[in-house]
């Protein structure tokens, strides 16, 4: 039997997203985009989603939101400013920051499938992580520059 692929548009699959965690405990989906590079890859990494009602939020944490545009994005929190907005930025993203409210978070990454392999969020390594990358601006530029140029040497060789 052969697998077939549907795609869909971003919005209409986080619009159903929502819907099943509306009465979903959890619900695993793929990644796609490259806004969380390095720690989170499309087409090698799903995320399991959990509910975030009633949940106590914390920076390094990643959120599942809709924009007030209705897109949806799955950032790192990492912080909040005066007025209580949630500030979110993806791993790969310099500069851009997503404000959100509290009501506009579904969901949070309870964990990360990689292969047959499961990654707990929570566990000490990811949380070091996530105190140290996004307060690595130089860092991360250059280690981002250099893991674009492997992966573009990478595409390369595969051909």
């Amino acid at each position: 039997m052969s697998k077939q692929t549907l795609y869909i548009a971003n919005q209409d699959f986080f619009e159903q997203v929502e819907q099943q965690l509306a009465t979903a405990s959890e619900l695993l989906i793929p990644i796609k985009g490259t806004s969380m590079h390095p720690f989170l890859q499309p087409q090698r990494d799903k995320v399991l989603l959990t509910p975030a009602k009633h949940v106590p939020l914390h920076k390094g944490m990643i959120l599942l939101c809709r924009l007030p545009n209705r897109a949806y994005v799955l950032h790192r929190l990492i912080g909040m400013d005066d007025s209580g907005a949630l500030l979110l930025q993806g791993d790969a993203a310099l500069g851009q920051v997503e404000k959100v409210q509290q009501q506009q978070v579904i969901a949070y990454v309870k964990a990360v499938q990689r292969g047959s392999r499961w990654i707990d969020v929570s566990s000490l390594s990811c949380r070091i992580y996530a105190c140290i990358w996004p307060k690595q601006v130089l860092l991360r530029k250059f280690l981002l520059k250099l893991w674009r140029k492997w992966q573009s040497f990478h595409y390369i060789c595969k051909q």
